[in-house]
C-alpha cells in the first residue's frame, strides 16, 4: 500500500525544499513573506486548496505558499536566479524557463511530487513559490509556515 502522508509531514517537507534554495543564494540570504522593499505585495503565510474543486467528493488537498527572497542586491538578481536552477540541475532536477528576459520563471517537480518555482520580476526582485503533492485533508488546524526561512 502506498504510504499516506499527512498535512503536517508535507509541510515540513515542502519547508525543507524552500530552505534547500536558499544554498543557491549569496550568504545572509532569507526567505520572507514581507519584503521590505515592496511594502505593498505582501506573500500569504501559505494556504491549503483542494485538490479537485470539482469533486466534492474528493478530500485531497495541497499547500501553497511563496516568499519573497531577502538579500541579494537587484544588481545580483540574474546570477541569483540563475543559480537556482543550476542548483536544482545539480540535484538532479529538470528545471523549465519561460524565458530569458524579465519577468521570468523557472520550474521544477521533484520524484516525490512537490513543485517548486523561483520568479524574477521585472526590476529584479526574486521570489520562490511551493506545492505539496495531494494528502487527505485534515480539518484540524496545520502548523503555520514561518513569516521567515534563514539557511540552517
Amino acid at each position: 500500500m502506498p504510504e499516506v502522508i499527512g498535512a503536517a509531514a508535507v509541510r515540513a517537507r515542502l519547508r525543507e525544499y524552500l530552505a534547500e534554495v536558499l544554498g543557491a543564494l549569496p550568504a545572509g540570504s532569507a526567505l520572507v513573506l514581507r519584503h521590505p522593499d515592496l511594502p505593498n505585495a505582501e506573500f500569504h503565510g501559505g494556504v491549503t486548496l483542494p485538490w479537485n474543486d470539482s469533486d466534492p467528493g474528493d478530500a485531497t488537498a495541497f499547500v501553497d505558499i511563496a516568499y519573497w527572497v531577502l538579500g541579494p542586491d537587484l544588481d545580483a538578481a540574474d546570477a541569483c536566479f540563475d543559480g537556482v536552477l543550476r542548483g536544482w540541475r545539480e540535484r538532479g532536477l529538470t528545471p523549465v524557463r519561460d524565458r530569458d528576459a524579465r519577468p521570468r520563471t523557472g520550474a521544477v517537480a521533484t520524484p516525490d511530487g512537490y513543485r517548486l518555482a523561483i520568479r524574477q520580476g521585472v526590476r529584479g526582485h526574486l521570489s520562490v513559490a511551493g506545492s505539496t503533492p495531494p494528502f487527505p485533508a485534515d480539518p484540524g488546524a496545520a502548523e503555520p509556515f514561518p513569516d521567515r526561512i534563514d539557511p540552517a
